[in-house]
């Protein structure tokens, strides 16, 4: 039996004094035969302490704008979590067919990876023929995919019709004119694409950046506008009736009159409008405009109807051996009056990129959705995968309609590479939210030399920084020949990405990445808000020998806004990578233990529950905040049972110093108190006049039961 004893107290100083302490005291059992008094002294100075932080915060983390996570349900609104499943690049590259993603696909069944949430199965470059069919549309290679589009109706069933955790399929495309393995790709294909993919039940995305400016034979970007002359308005197959000149149309920013032409429409820099365009009734109407010919290239133009409906449309290289050309296009016009604008909006790569894949992402939202009204059936997201490669800051620009955006390179299973990707995606937290998240690549766990502590932290780093789990590595070894699970296979990958807490992290809302909120001595400390008032924290050992880190738990929220970690002196704190998750008890102060080289240590940390440890007690006293010598002050203090055994002989007195005098004035104090219960202590005080200086003290002790 063990008596705990707690000292609170305030010093006086001159005429002033400061008081208000609160504390809890979770007890440990002692280490000595023979029982003794244990006392926990604090003393409060009247004087205000600062202290600079020790946390380095880098410029990319100091920008605010982050948004707020809200408790929803997954799914809702179609807001879907980062995307879990396995992607045929990293394995076979282009040598894929059926047969290999047909035994991936039983591999994720058979060891239940698709019961962890990996159920996407992602067929990377090489899935589709060069040729499109006889209508325009992609297809899967003749040879290698002989099925076609019944392939996926095959996966999608592939786990049973019971199963709550069905294979979803994922396709590549490329918003070039072809694919990194030279195949066909959507760029001017978007609708045609988007319309293919959603009737055919894909679920997933990934649009790659290739065959746009890495080669001489690329189309590139083109910032270059017709030269406009005139245009004329016609049905199709009908004799073309009014001109409408360009000098007599409205000309803004750069746009001006030349001779016969308007000039000046290049890299965004102005418009031609024409507002007076009658037609006698809705319908679709032959566009036609008349342009000067240079030599070029090609130029771009966009032409906005109405100021409501855009239209993309590219002129052909031209040698300017005739100075007038004509460029005709479908658009659609409403009975009446209606007003044409053409401009080139691009006026670098960035603005190409947005045009391109903005393209695709309103093609896919818009044949889900009509897909889904015409079958009658549930809409079926696609999950939109941009992979720009970070080229033109795309989590600047992608988060209205893409799911994920990559913020760099391709990936390699080298540790320097997985740090690297790990930097360049830890300082972009305020440009993710629920449903858009920062994809530094694909997992590397279980692939190259990357030891089994490399691995976790790879792991659980993705996982803070809510970015996509989509396994690279060979998952058909994951399963022995008698179906059970190689658990030492791929150096030991299965038990890591099947650890259900960190995957918590990952799937669960409020879905926002981790901030790094400290870089000190080569460890990195990460704070990721999760709902119900909960945080986690990480330590990630840059270096290669073991260390130790703390973090204050009552800074959270100071370091984070998003974070809602309740301030109070006392956490649970669970070790994700404990077999057992067992919870400590701790103060404010989370330590994390002994982190290995290049390892993590991973807490999911709440305020503590009054009740889920045996010996808890809470403990706080207060009095006025400013007191004149002579005045008199009441002093109260409160004893809080918050742990499971029940406290006896409970004793709290007031220690003052000579001249003061004492009245107790509590009339509900008790000597026992169980589980949840509590009791009061008030004291009036009289300080004598003439300066005074000492300490003031209230004293707890008691025993517990047992």
């Amino acid at each position: 039996m063990k008596r705990r004893m707690k000292r609170l107290g305030c010093l006086f100083l001159a005429f002033a004094m400061s008081f208000g302490q609160s504390t809890v005291m979770a007890a440990e059992p002692s280490r000595e035969s023979k029982p003794e008094s244990v006392q926990m002294t604090s003393q409060l100075a009247a004087q205000k302490v600062t202290e600079e932080s020790p946390y380095v915060i880098t410029e990319g983390e100091r920008k605010s704008g982050a948004k707020e996570g809200t408790a929803k349900t997954a799914n809702a609104d179609n807001i879907l979590p980062p995307q879990m499943g396995w992607s045929s690049w990293n394995c076979f590259r282009q040598n894929i067919d059926e047969n290999k993603i047909r035994e991936v696909g039983h591999a994720l069944i058979d060891s239940g990876l698709n019961e962890y949430g990996y159920v996407y199965l992602n067929m990377d470059d090489c899935w589709q023929s060069s040729m499109r069919d006889e209508n325009g549309r992609m297809q899967f290679d003749l040879t290698g995919f002989p099925s076609g589009p019944a392939f996926i109706k095959e996966l999608n069933n592939m786990a049973g019709e019971e199963s709550k955790h069905p294979l979803k399929v994922g396709v590549y495309s490329s918003s070039g004119n072809y694919t990194c393995e030279d195949l066909t790709a959507s760029y001017g294909h978007e609708e045609t694409d988007a319309r293919t993919f959603a009737e055919w039940g894909v679920e997933y995305l990934k649009y790659d950046y290739c065959h746009v400016v890495d080669m001489d034979v690329d189309s590139g970007y083109i910032t270059d506008a017709p030269e406009v002359d005139y245009i004329t308005v016609a049905k199709a197959n009908t004799p073309e009736t009014v001109k409408y000149e360009a000098e007599d149309a409205k000309l803004e920013g750069n746009a001006s009159k030349q001779d016969w032409y308007v000039t000046g429409l290049n890299k965004g820099g102005g418009s031609v409008t024409f507002e007076q365009i009658e037609v006698p009734e809705d319908g679709r109407y032959v566009l036609t405009i008349g342009f000067r010919k240079t030599y070029s290239k090609g130029k771009y133009a966009e032409v906005v109807v109405n100021s409501d409906v855009t239209y993309e449309t590219t002129f052909a290289p031209t040698s300017g051996w005739s100075n007038t050309g004509r460029q005709q296009m479908y658009i659609d016009l409403k009975k009446g009056t209606n007003t044409i604008k053409i401009h080139n909006p691009i006026k670098g790569q960035k603005e190409d990129s947005i045009r391109r894949y903005t393209k695709m992402g309103n093609a896919l939202k818009a044949a889900t959705a009509q897909v889904a009204a015409e079958n009658n059936t549930e809409e079926k997201p696609i999950f939109y995968s941009v992979c720009e490669h970070g080229r033109t800051q795309p989590w600047t620009w992608a988060q209205d309609f893409a799911s994920s955006w990559r913020i760099s390179g391709d990936i390699n299973s080298n540790w320097d590479t997985i740090v690297s990707k790990y930097d360049q995606a830890a300082v972009l937290w305020n440009h993710q939210q629920a449903g858009a998240y920062n994809d530094p690549d694909m997992l590397e766990v279980g692939n190259g030399t990357l030891s089994e502590e490399e691995n976790k932290s790879h792991f659980t780093l993705w996982c803070m920084l809510s970015s996509p789990l989509i396994l690279g590595n060979d998952v058909r070894k994951f399963v022995k020949e008698d179906g059970t699970i190689d658990h030492e296979a791929c150096n030991g990958a299965y038990d890591i990405v099947t650890n259900q807490e960190l995957i918590r992290l990952n799937q669960e809302w409020p879905l926002l990445q981790c901030k790094r909120v400290s870089q000190a001595q080569n460890v990195d400390i990460l704070v990721k808000p999760l709902d119900n008032q909960e945080i986690a924290v990480c330590f990630f050992n840059r270096g290669s020998a073991a260390v130790s880190a703390d973090y204050d738990l009552s800074q959270a929220s100071k370091d984070d806004a998003r974070a809602e970690l309740p301030s109070t002196s006392v956490y649970a704190a669970t070790d994700l990578w404990d077999p057992d998750l067992h919870t400590d008890i701790v103060s404010n102060t989370l330590n994390s233990g002994e982190i290995p080289g290049h390892g993590v240590k991973v807490y999911r940390v709440r305020a503590a529950q009054a009740g889920e440890t045996d010996k808890l007690t809470g403990f706080n006293c207060s009095a006025e905040e400013l007191v004149s010598c002579g005045e008199i002050f009441d002093v109260s203090a409160n004893v809080n049972n918050m742990g499971s055994t029940s406290m006896k002989d409970i004793r709290v007195e007031l220690e003052v110093p000579e001249g003061f005098q004492t009245e107790k004035t509590s009339t509900d104090e008790k000597d026992g108190l169980a589980f949840g219960e509590q009791s009061a202590y008030t004291w009036k005080v009289t300080a004598p006049e003439g300066k005074t200086k000492g300490n003031v003290r209230v004293v707890l002790s008691y025993l517990y039961e047992g």
